[in-house]
Order: structure tokens, then C-alpha cells, then sequence
């Protein structure tokens, strides 16, 4: 009947309106203190102190801008402006390369272990902001988008995109396990004397993962021998949490593979510390939360799909459009420009006309002047 119908699509409504909730829930969820800043060998970019307060998007964006010299994509009001003056050393100098990291299945423990000494500020984005990964990743679409001549490497599917043979992933991965203590086979990948069966998605987007790092490292060591301006690498790794998912979060596989993962995120470090004399910061987000409603491998290949066609829409705006407060501040210097230049010519105007009075004025009054004309001397 029709109350019988009614009464369906109410709770076909209220079921959805829960689901809607749970993926907000699932999707907005972070951990404190989820991002951490990491200054430079040389620790020549933070100050050492931390934020007192959870900080938004936007002043994350505002940040990094300032650690890295490169425009942010939104414009920075006086509040966030006296933050990143407490954060951020007044320097000139500005580090070569800015490595953003986003590693699922991480803690900030784990981050703290991987940099020592360095000098870190943890920032935890505040109640209602998007994921962790979400903000990231418009983060680096910001300043995509606000710089387009920066040179951006993202590694996420860098082994993939190096190798066009099957041979040469077998070969990156052979390294692989070769700077983790691992062995490889060409159907399993054996860490700490557990075997990652290749053969399973979770596994083999685990190891997918690890030779992608492997790789954009060395490309990008490469690209900053001969660059002259800041560069920014970015890799995110949900792997760990697919085998968490797939195997449970107390299982060996997780254990051995999150060992394998400091191993070779220690090298990396060290590999660019050592190209680039230290001159490098980081960026570290970590989360246990998948930036996807779907927690499983094929969320995280969801996302890294989401990833791609994001930071390519941000490619093809650098050379079709301008961010809108960087087009508002760009009218507003014209404007001022024109205003200087019409003020400044008035009162060059004025100066002279009061200097050629002034002179008019005070010049002797005899005949062979300019009030009164040369008249020619008799003869």
C-alpha cells in the first residue's frame, strides 16, 4: 500500500543517512598529532617549537609554504602569518628538495625513531577537517597549481612507470630486498624469514610500494644533482595497512613488513641526506584510518587513482588558470601601480611648478631679466 511504501523509503533513508555518517566517520578520522614536519640535517628551517593549538588545512598549507619558499594556494591572513613566524625560522635559504611522506599502519613514535634528533613539529589538523590524506594531497594540488614552474615528482606508481619489462620490477625488487634483508624470488618476497606470497593483491601492492620508493628516491637524487629551485617528492604507502587488512593487524606478514618499511625509509633518508648535503626537509603523515571508506587493497588503489586524476586536473590549471587570491592580489598590485605612478607624477608636477614660482619671485628686478625681457644696448 502506500503508507506501506512511505514507511520504505523512510528507512531506505534512514539506512543511508547512517551509512553517510559511518563514511564521514571513516573518512575525517585522524590521529593526534597525525603530520610532523621534520627540519633539515643542518637544522636551519624550524624553530623548535610546536603548535599550541590544532591547526586547520589551510594553515598547514601556509607551513609548508614558508619551510619551502613556494607560493601557498591560498592566501595567509595575520593569525596564521604570526603562527608560521613562531614555527618557521626567518631565513632566505631554502631547502633543495621537501619529501612528503604519507605512510598508513605509522604513529608518530615511529616517525620520531626514523629522524632522531632531527629537529620535528608535530601538527594535528582540527575536528572536521578532511583526512589526513585528503589534505595532503590538496596541499601539493595548491601548490601545484600556485607554482607551475616547481618541479613535483610523485613516486606512488614510480616503479611502473620506469619499468616497461616485468624484468626490470624483478630487478628493482631484487635491490629492494637486497637494502632490507630480504631475498626475492620472482613469486615471493621474503623478509625476516616470512614469505609475501607475490601472487595475492595485498602482497604484491606491499612490494609494488617499497620498489616505487626505491626508485623515485634514485630519480630524484638525480633530478636535484642539476636543479636550482626547491623540488618536492611525494609517496604514499597504504600497503601496510592492506596487509593488515588481509592477513590481521597482529600477523608476521605486518610485522616483518613494517620492519622492511623503516629499513628502506632510513636509506632513503640517508640517500638524500648524502646527495644533498643534508639540505632536505619532511613532511610525515601518518594515520590508521584509510583515506577511502573501503579499507581493503582495493580501496587503497582507489585512492591512488583519486591521487593521480587530482594532481593532473592541478597540472592542467597551471597552464590554463590562476588561483583566485593570487589573480585578486595580482588586479590589486596593478591597481596600486597606477595609483603610485598618477600620485607621484602630481607631485613631481607640483614641485616644479612651486620651484619655478619660488624662482620668478626672488630673482633681482632689473631690466635684463625674464619678468621684464632684454631690451638691445644703445650703441
Amino acid at each position: 500500500t502506500e503508507a506501506d511504501t512511505v514507511v520504505d523509503i523512510e528507512a531506505m533513508e534512514a539506512l543511508l543517512a547512517l551509512v553517510l555518517t559511518g563514511l564521514a566517520l571513516s573518512v575525517g578520522a585522524v590521529q593526534k598529532h597525525s603530520i610532523r614536519l621534520v627540519d633539515s640535517a643542518h637544522g636551519a628551517y624550524l624553530t623548535g617549537q610546536q603548535a599550541a593549538n590544532a591547526i586547520s588545512q589551510q594553515e598547514l598549507q601556509g607551513l609548508v609554504s614558508a619551510v619551502t619558499g613556494l607560493l601557498p594556494g591560498r592566501s595567509i591572513d595575520g593569525t596564521q602569518n604570526q603562527l608560521l613566524s613562531e614555527l618557521v625560522q626567518a631565513t632566505l635559504q631554502k631547502p633543495r628538495v621537501h619529501v612528503m611522506l604519507n605512510l598508513a599502519g605509522w604513529n608518530a613514535e615511529d616517525v620520531q625513531a626514523l629522524f632522531g634528533e632531527r629537529q620535528q613539529v608535530p601538527a594535528q589538523l582540527e575536528e572536521g577537517e578532511a583526512h589526513v590524506a585528503y589534505a595532503v594531497l590538496e596541499l601539493l594540488a595548491g601548490l601545484a597549481e600556485a607554482n607551475p614552474g616547481v618541479n613535483i615528482l610523485s613516486a606512488d606508481d614510480m616503479a611502473a612507470q620506469t619499468c616497461s619489462e616485468q624484468d626490470c620490477l624483478q630487478s628493482m625488487l631484487t635491490d629492494v630486498a637486497g637494502i632490507v634483508g630480504g631475498q626475492h624470488s620472482d613469486s615471493s618476497l621474503t623478509l625476516g624469514g616470512t614469505v609475501l606470497d607475490l601472487q595475492q593483491l595485498a602482497d604484491r601492492v606491499f612490494a609494488s610500494e617499497l620498489a616505487s620508493m626505491y626508485s623515485g628516491v634514485q630519480e630524484q637524487v638525480k633530478r636535484a644533482s642539476s636543479a636550482q629551485d626547491v623540488q618536492v617528492m611525494e609517496m604514499t604507502m597504504l600497503g601496510l595497512q592492506g596487509l593488515a587488512d588481509s592477513y590481521g593487524a597482529d600477523a608476521q606478514q605486518v610485522a616483518v613488513a613494517k620492519a622492511a618499511m623503516q629499513q628502506l625509509l632510513s636509506w632513503s633518508v640517508q640517500q638524500l641526506d648524502t646527495a644533498l648535503a643534508g639540505d632536505v626537509t619532511f613532511q610525515v603523515a601518518t594515520f590508521d584510518t584509510a583515506p577511502v571508506p573501503s579499507a581493503s587493497v582495493d580501496g587503497a588503489l582507489v585512492w591512488k587513482s583519486h591521487a593521480r586524476s587530482r594532481m593532473l586536473q592541478a597540472s592542467a590549471n597551471t597552464t590554463t588558470t590562476t588561483p583566485s587570491w593570487l589573480a585578486n592580489e595580482d588586479e590589486s598590485a596593478k591597481i596600486f601601480a597606477a595609483k603610485a605612478a598618477a600620485y607621484g607624477g602630481f607631485i613631481l608636477l607640483l614641485y616644479f611648478l612651486l620651484g619655478a614660482t619660488y624662482c620668478l619671485c626672488n630673482m633681482p628686478l632689473i631690466h635684463d631679466t625674464l619678468l621684464f625681457g632684454s631690451k638691445p644696448k644703445a650703441s
